[in-house]
């Protein structure tokens, strides 16, 4: 009777779990995310977007990607008609495009919304370069919201994320680096981050996050983007709720650069800690002509006048 009893309440307690549709993943540094930066390459890569009708050939081949891009569209050019908030420079309607894009979780439903097939793909379909190629069908909407998120200038915050479906389990031993991988959705409303889920939940300190609450299909969720690349600490886990406490390094890091145009995946995680990307491009050539201004001196070429 007693190994009956145990048996029925492992059966009940398997099926509860079961049912509650509940997956572990590890967080961790997400080496298999495609992350890439698009650094000193950005006007190649939209020369060739433009050239080879990239965009159009993704929507017409994703019929949901390319009615969530026309659905923006439209929804960016009534704005446009309206008040405008103030647009960092070279933000342009792509950019703007592909942040709404990301913000509408309703298309084509709640339960299958674009952005999250979108995440999924960025966290787990690519491998390699050629991966990338083959089975990445996202490249302009990543190429856009990535270089979109990099114009604009941050601050380090406080922001808030729940999580529906997932135990993140926290990395073992001490100071270690952890990753989002994804474009990571977040609000700075606690009450906001909540409805999304608490099979998960995070406070997290952003310093790369950035505030689109004025390019949401939905103002009201105070929605900071958490960039894929930005690297935090696990200061803090409580297993009861999983509840986990991020803090920015106030680092970043990506193991791809400029694939579309033949960058291959670098074996390690490539750092930074400079403000935005267009510090990262200043900061090389600022290296690169003191190489110049080294080797002409050793080499003669500047004359006393």
């Amino acid at each position: 009777m007693r190994c009956l009893i145990l048996t029925c309440t492992y059966l009940c307690l398997f099926s509860d779990l079961r049912n509650t549709g509940v997956v572990s993943e590890p967080l961790d540094m997400t080496p298999m995310a495609y992350d890439d930066q698009y650094i000193n390459c950005i006007k190649e890569m939209e020369k060739n977007i433009t050239s080879t009708g990239l965009l159009e050939e993704e929507k017409s081949k994703n019929k949901v990607f390319g009615g969530a891009w026309d659905k923006a569209a439209l929804e960016w050019k009534e704005r446009k008609k309206k008040h405008l908030p103030p647009l960092p420079r070279g933000f342009h309607d792509r950019h703007a495009i592909a942040i709404l894009v990301y913000t509408d979780k309703n298309y084509p439903s709640n339960d299958t919304s674009f952005p999250s097939r979108f995440n999924e793909a960025v966290r787990k379909s690519v491998t390699s370069r050629d991966s990338y190629m083959s089975n990445f069908h996202f490249k302009s909407l990543h190429f856009y919201l990535t270089t979109g998120l990099q114009l604009f200038k941050t601050s380090c915050r406080q922001v808030h994320r729940g999580i529906r479906g997932v135990h993140f389990v926290p990395p073992s031993g001490s100071d270690i680096s952890v990753r989002f991988g994804q474009f990571t959705s977040s609000s700075v409303s606690p009450a906001t981050a909540e409805i999304f889920g608490q099979d998960s939940y995070f406070n997290i300190t952003t310093c790369y996050g950035v505030d689109i609450e004025e390019f949401s299909y939905d103002p009201s969720e105070k929605e900071v983007l958490i960039p894929t690349n930005e690297v935090f600490k696990v200061t803090s886990f409580a297993k009861e709720g999983h509840q986990f406490v991020l803090e920015s390094t106030k680092r970043r890091c990506h193991y791809y650069n400029c694939a579309y145009i033949g960058g291959e995946k670098s074996q390690t995680c490539i750092y930074s800690s400079a403000s935005s990307v267009a510090a990262i491009s200043s900061t090389r050539h600022v290296h690169l002509f003191r190489e110049f201004v080294i080797n002409a001196a050793v080499l003669g070429l500047f004359v006393n006048l």
